[in-house]
């Protein structure tokens, strides 16, 4: 959104929103106008003292502010609610004292509805210079179902996006994710490796050549950048690795550049957890019936009950992928998770 748009929404929530004023900081910063990016990124920390990205980025402008010799400026005064228009901090018997503050639940209890999570589902299926997949729309609609009624607070789903659609989706999701506990990504669709890199292959593609890769294509990584800020867990999941057409029909033009089969292992940081359709070097089917093999079973595996917790759930589903294709398909899944953090798909 233009600044002007971010604006007009932040009188409309009485200025109580910190994502906003956070997101207008960043255009702002995008503009070269440091000084008003400051104060909406001050204005943020102090609306949402646990949001970590405007922090970083009032210690990091302070920095470039003192080198530019400019003042740092002082904060707005905060926009008055109007009284007509009574909002959740406002308190509807004054004279109550407020009930003592209660302990926050331990890491390790099971993801109860009060967990807040949000999930991207992305299919892309419709390819404009590969043929075409049938299952990857059809996947997130499977999910889209399953996660609504596990209780997720936002499902948001995105069919056949080209590069700069991707690009867009990832970073509306972001602000989304900050709001949540946990945050999951799940991307279907056409994936490449190149030098040990996964990238995502938008409907627009055309690589033709290997140099084409890094213009063409969205770096799988911004998938976890999407989720940050998810307060206990962010989860990506690749069902991705079908067999690339474009990988055999490229121009090779630099020795160092390496295309390798399927998708290449990643690393994690803490409170991440990655799960891909197959392990690194191999390629997944897109499956002859309805739905992958690999959405299907989570689809299944989510929806059993009692709730299965995250580790033994993508368990099973390597059993029933590996089953339903003769062994010839296993999921493979990378975490980094504490030894006390149990969180569940479903309620």
């Amino acid at each position: 959104m233009a600044i002007s748009d971010f604006t007009k929404s932040i009188e409309l929530n009485n200025g109580l929103d910190a994502d906003e004023y956070f997101e207008r900081g960043m255009s702002f910063e995008a503009s070269g106008k440091l000084q008003q990016a400051f104060i909406d990124f001050q204005k943020a920390s102090e609306l949402d003292l646990d949001h970590r990205d405007a922090a970083d980025k009032v210690a990091e402008l302070k920095q470039k502010l003192a080198k530019t010799g400019k003042p740092q400026p002082n904060p707005p005064t905060p926009t008055p609610v109007q009284a007509s228009a009574p909002t959740a901090q406002t308190a509807s018997a004054p004279a109550q004292s407020p009930p003592p503050a209660q302990p926050s639940a331990p890491l390790a209890q099971p993801s109860a509805p009060s967990t807040k999570r949000v999930a991207l589902l992305i299919g892309n299926g419709s390819y404009d210079n590969a043929p075409r997949l049938e299952n990857p729309a059809r996947d997130v609609d499977l999910l889209e179902r399953t996660f609504r009624a596990a209780g997720f607070a936002e499902v948001i789903v995105r069919k056949n996006l080209d590069q700069a659609g991707l690009m867009r989706e990832l970073q509306a999701f972001r602000p989304i994710a900050r709001k949540a506990d946990v945050a999951i990504v799940y991307y279907a669709g056409h994936a490449i490796q190149m030098n040990g890199v996964n990238h995502l292959i938008p409907i627009d593609a055309k690589l033709k050549r290997d140099a084409d890769v890094d213009l063409e294509t969205v770096n799988a990584s911004l998938i976890l950048s999407a989720a940050d800020g998810a307060g206990r867990l962010k989860i990506m999941i690749l069902d991705a690795c079908r067999d690339n057409p474009f990988a055999n029909a490229m121009v090779r033009t630099a020795a160092t550049r390496s295309i390798g089969r399927g998708l290449a292992r990643v690393e994690t940081s803490k409170g991440e957890y990655v799960a891909f359709s197959t392990r690194e070097g191999s390629v997944a089917a897109d499956g002859d019936g309805q739905n992958s093999p690999f959405a299907a079973a989570l689809a299944k595996r989510i929806e059993q009950k009692p709730p299965l917790e995250l580790r033994r759930l993508f368990d099973y589903v390597r059993d029933d992928v590996m089953s339903a294709t003769g062994n010839n398909q296993q999921p493979f899944y990378y975490g980094s998770l504490p030894a006390d953090l149990e969180f569940h798909f479903g309620r």
